[in-house]
């Protein structure tokens, strides 16, 4: 986890070399070498959408970065080691315009649940890449069909995040389901007796926690937490479209095309949602309670998944 810090390191290191090319984001984590943790050092983390030979480059990412006292100003007597982590292929995990479906899914469902308010309408969270929602809500495309063998749904899409200048700061979506099967249970992950009780804490994107995710063409598998809350640039979000991307932390497992909305959890707590990926086995992730809340206060009624515990 960042120390307070160097948290103005990173803002500097943001400030001064998220401009050279291929840099598409820069955070605070995992020090890698050769494609194993360091299981001591941490870095500042340049990541790239391509890694080019010294010789080539014009402008070099520096091997080091100084600290920064809390007026920002420069502390010569720390430096911190710089890490460049490509991320190739650098995308959302599902083509715009993709629906949830029966047949040949392209998403996964992240939460089905009845809303614990006055409104208590059984609803399906996802992606609103997925719909093909990111620049109007509700998506156009405003008809989810998803499920399994032994549980199918219909739904109708109420809103979803949208990108503004050019960012999406939470990928998210929600819809009514207006039909489903009798042996529904809400909350549960697909094909696990888990059925999921609360949100996890902000701790658990703390570095090198591991977590699970559910998803559609994955299943269920473990990954690691490797930086700190950042920002991506250059993300493709299909037709030939890139976007920067908000409030992500870039972790290791492996997802697949159609894996989008899978649900992050840690025991019994739902904790994110993934949204996209890079060749490498890097899973792009931002944290499931805060994109809710994202979401309800946009909506004229509020979304509440869980019942509040005392």
């Amino acid at each position: 986890m960042i120390d307070v810090e160097d948290i103005g390191a990173v803002e500097g290191a943001i400030r001064n070399y998220r401009h050279y090319p291929n840099v598409c984001g820069v955070s605070f984590g995992s020090k890698f070498s050769d494609g194993i943790i360091d299981p001591v050092q941490s870095a500042i983390q340049f990541f790239v959408t391509e890694k080019v030979p010294l010789e080539d480059l014009k402008k070099k990412l520096p091997r080091f970065v100084y600290a920064r006292y809390s007026d920002g100003s420069l502390d010569r007597n720390r430096k911190l080691v710089t890490d460049v982590i490509e991320l190739v292929n650098l995308e959302l995990c599902c083509a715009a315009g993709d629906e949830i479906a029966s047949g040949g899914v392209n998403g996964t469902a992240t939460l089905i649940f009845q809303n614990k308010t006055i409104d208590d309408r059984t609803l399906v969270l996802t992606c609103s890449h997925v719909l093909g929602g990111l620049d109007e809500s509700p998506s156009p495309n405003d008809r989810m069909v998803g499920g399994n063998d032994d549980c199918l749904f219909v739904a109708q899409t109420i809103g979803n995040s949208t990108v503004e200048d050019g960012v999406l700061e939470y990928d998210i979506a929600i819809g009514e389901v207006t039909s489903i099967d009798d042996e529904f249970e809400e909350l549960q992950i697909a094909g696990e007796t888990i059925v999921l009780d609360s949100f996890a804490e902000s701790t658990v994107f703390e570095q090198d926690h591991m977590l699970t995710v559910s998803s559609e063409i994955s299943h269920v598998q473990h990954i690691a937490v490797n930086s700190a809350r950042t920002r991506l640039d250059k993300i493709q979000a299909g037709g030939g479209r890139t976007i920067s991307v908000e409030n992500i932390f870039v972790c290791t497992g492996s997802v697949e095309f159609g894996d989008s909305g899978g649900i992050v959890y840690n025991g019994s707590s739902a904790a994110g949602i993934v949204i996209g990926r890079a060749r490498g086995d890097w899973v792009l992730v931002q944290p499931l309670q805060e994109a809710v809340a994202y979401l309800s206060d946009k909506l004229v009624t509020p979304i509440e998944c869980f019942v509040e515990r005392d």
